[in-house]
């Protein structure tokens, strides 16, 4: 190996491995970034669902607030009939029940209690007895059959309770309490309160003086955090854990709810979110972790191929480097020797040609072949993007989904046409002439671009002689596809104008079906009349970017042309139009149309005083030819 071969290999490998570990990084990192946000969109309808829950709470508390507006005296009977009425075991799932708490000095006790009595409570003791110059006992809950533990206790010996029963009754607002737990809890879980502030009617609630001047009292209810969290989104438990932790930190000290078993405790989740929620006059630190089973199905090999691959393709050029210097040498050796080894190497290059050729060649029937397996992943995908615009997406996703729908089409349009090509050049593409009517051809063509042609405010007009047969023996889908082809390039290239189709037959030689397209476009300058029929290739280099287009219509519709028989001719003047020519040798299956399908439109406007004469001559002659 001489020293610019090996050059060669070092740097060839050096820049191939770099762009390997390159890519195969760009691949792994944006998988995860694409994985991470499927996973906290996730997240944020669990977060959605946890406010909506509390909210809807709060509101079931408004309501218990709304009776007591309504009345000075609320009977114990009165409240059992109101939660009976609310149905929370079925509207307000995660709830413990739904209470009423007051305010009253220590030394109003024994009035208090007389007083309860006569609103149907029986046998209240208020407990623990703290050394606070008020108590605020739990007069009322409903359920009484899970809940009786509470009654009588009064929340003020604890921090958490009293500090946010006082926090709601000075701020007018429903506020829920640091993590506590419940008494009527056996298993001693984590749980927190939800109290709703009450007062007087009619009194000013301005200023935190006013509002503990009309206080009343508190409508509340108790939650124990793991009926609370349980089910808010379908999600919860298949594709993450979810854990809460009251205030800011994430101390198991304050934990509220923990949906990982012990055995996921252990496992660190690829994927995590972490929020700090305002909820209700307090703050919780929300975690998400993803679980096996979305990490599993969010999986990808990507990153795993573009590193097999990059890393064969480092192989593969080492490899090629150092056959190439060894056949070097080896050439130059026999270069000295024997002459004949020339020959006998270009006796081998011509056979490598033919068998390129022929690889070549089977590529192309190989995927016209595969059409069907090539279209239908593409109509998946239009009809999924279809069915995802059920009228429930939002404007930047309704956006997101024309975008895909119409890049969809835009694809399928461009793989019918490569694999039309594809069919021809393998020859897999076959025509099979049969009955068609002609008429009825030419009027669902006009029908299908009508909507394009009145966008662009152009009139299509249709010329019929009266000697085309009705009937002829001719491949109706492929004529169908060449007209369509012609018809779209004539709207797409006409601004102003007008665009003619027109039909004839003769039968000089032979039986021949003659139609020609005619718009009044920009034209095609001479030196690109030929090349407009070779793939891809369209007037000039701003076309593609002004009206789109792969580029195929023409050599497609060539091509078709061609395998029935027939000839395409051009004529065309640049700024004053084109007219395209299809000559296709068919059989006459009857005389003559009985019928004209056709429905014609209103006489166009000519654009000048000299066309008018021509223009209405014009068309007296296509209305008298369409309807013979």
């Amino acid at each position: 190996m001489n020293v610019t071969t090996g050059a060669t290999l070092l740097f060839g490998t050096i820049v191939l491995l770099g762009v390997t570990i390159f890519a195969w990084n760009l691949t792994k990192t944006t998988t995860y970034e694409r994985n991470f946000a499927a996973f906290e969109t996730l997240s944020k309808d669990s977060e959605l669902a946890l406010t909506h829950r509390i909210e809807s709470y709060r509101q079931a508390l408004d309501s218990g607030a709304a009776l007591f507006a309504s009345s000075d005296r609320v009977a114990i009977s009165d409240w059992k009939t109101f939660v009976d009425i609310l149905k929370i075991e079925e509207t307000l799932p995660g709830i413990n029940g739904i209470g009423y708490i007051e305010q009253v000095l220590r030394s109003r006790e024994s009035a208090f209690l007389a007083d309860l009595s006569s609103r149907g409570v029986t046998d209240l003791e208020v407990y623990p007895r703290t050394q606070w110059s008020e108590i605020l006992p739990i007069t009322y809950i409903e359920p009484m059959s899970i809940n009786k533990e509470a009654v009588g206790l009064d929340i003020g010996f604890e921090a958490n309770r009293r500090s946010a029963a006082y926090q709601a009754r000075d701020s007018g607002k429903a506020t829920i309490t640091k993590r506590i737990f419940l008494v009527q809890d056996k298993e001693k879980s984590a749980g927190f309160l939800l109290l709703r502030p009450i007062y007087e009617s009619g009194r000013p609630l301005n200023s935190v003086s006013q509002r503990r001047a009309a206080f009343r009292g508190w409508v509340y209810a108790p939650f124990i955090a793991s009926r609370f969290m349980k089910g808010l989104t379908a999600s919860q438990g298949t594709n993450f854990r979810i854990t809460v932790y009251d205030g800011k930190s994430t101390n198991d000290s304050e934990l509220i709810f923990e949906s990982k078993s012990d055995a996921e405790k252990s496992r660190k989740a690829r994927y995590s979110v972490t929020k700090v929620l305002p909820m209700m006059g307090q703050e919780w630190t929300v975690s998400w972790d993803s679980t096996p089973e979305f990490e599993a199905n969010v999986g990808t090999q990507e990153p795993k191929f573009v590193l097999i691959g990059g890393l064969a393709l480092v192989l593969a050029f080492a490899t090629l480097v150092m056959f190439y210097a060894r056949r070097e040498a080896y050439v130059r050796q026999e270069v000295k020797n024997k002459t004949q080894i020339l020959v006998d190497k270009e006796r081998e290059i011509v056979s490598a040609l033919e068998v390129a050729k022929a690889a070549t060649g089977a590529k192309s029937k190989f995927l016209a072949n595969m059409s069907h397996e090539i279209r239908t992943p593409m109509n998946g995908v239009i009809g999924f993007t279809q069915l995802l615009d059920d009228g429930t997406l939002n404007e930047t996703q309704k956006k997101y989904v024309g975008l895909i729908a119409d890049s969809g089409s835009a694809m399928m349009t461009l793989l019918n046409d490569i694999l039309d090509i594809s069919k021809v050049d393998s020859g897999a593409m076959t025509i099979s002439p049969e009955p068609f009517d002609i008429r009825h051809l030419l009027n669902s063509c006009v029908k299908i671009f009508s909507p394009n042609a009145e966008e662009k405010h152009l009139t299509i007009l249709v010329e019929v002689d009266k000697n085309v047969p009705q009937w002829i023996q001719v491949d109706g889908f492929r004529l169908r596809q060449i007209v369509m082809n012609l018809l779209a390039n004539a709207i797409k290239f006409t601004e102003t104008g007008y665009i003619t189709i027109s039909a004839s037959f003769s039968e000089a030689d032979k039986p021949e079906l003659s139609i020609a397209v005619a718009d009044t476009g920009v034209g095609i300058a001479p030196d690109r009349q030929e090349a407009i029929f070779e793939p891809f290739i369209q007037e000039d280099d701003s076309t593609a970017r002004k009206h789109g287009g792969s580029g195929l219509g023409l050599t497609i519709s060539k091509q078709l042309i061609e395998l029935m028989g027939g000839a395409i001719l051009l004529e065309s003047y640049v700024g004053r139009g084109s007219k395209f020519t299809v000559q296709i040798p068919v059989d006459r299956l009857e005389q003559g149309g009985t019928k004209n399908l056709i429905t014609f439109p209103n006489q166009p406007e000519c654009p000048d005083k000299m066309a008018q004469t021509r223009c209405a001559f014009w068309w007296r002659r296509t209305t008298m030819l369409t309807r013979c």
